[in-house]
């Protein structure tokens, strides 16, 4: 699954990354040029500052980490919607629906 393999949180960072790479190049294979990708993306910022040993308010949101990923597919952002987390509002109050379109 992913986001949950690896031991450390610096470990599990690497092959989220990873992961979604290889999620992102099946889409690019399997998706007609002008059709959509859309992806949920939850971020810890306070996990986040620690895989990437940068303060808090310095960590840039896995939705914009993974928009830059999705560059190199040909997927261009044409909507980032963000909505409230409620539950587990103290570890992640948000998570940003990210609607990519092949080019």
């Amino acid at each position: 699954m992913v986001g949950l393999r690896g031991k450390s949180i610096q470990e599990k960072y690497v092959l989220y990354i990873e992961d979604m790479e290889k999620i992102l190049a099946e889409c690019a294979r399997v998706l007609k040029p002008e059709k959509f990708c859309t992806m949920i993306i939850g971020t810890n910022d306070n996990q986040l500052s620690k895989a990437l040993d940068v303060p808090k308010e310095e960590v840039t949101g896995l939705h914009k980490i993974m928009i830059n990923l999705a560059r190199p597919y040909h997927f261009i952002p044409v909507r980032v919607l963000t909505r409230q987390i409620s539950g587990i509002a103290n570890t992640m109050r948000n998570e940003y629906i990210i609607i990519l379109q092949k080019g």
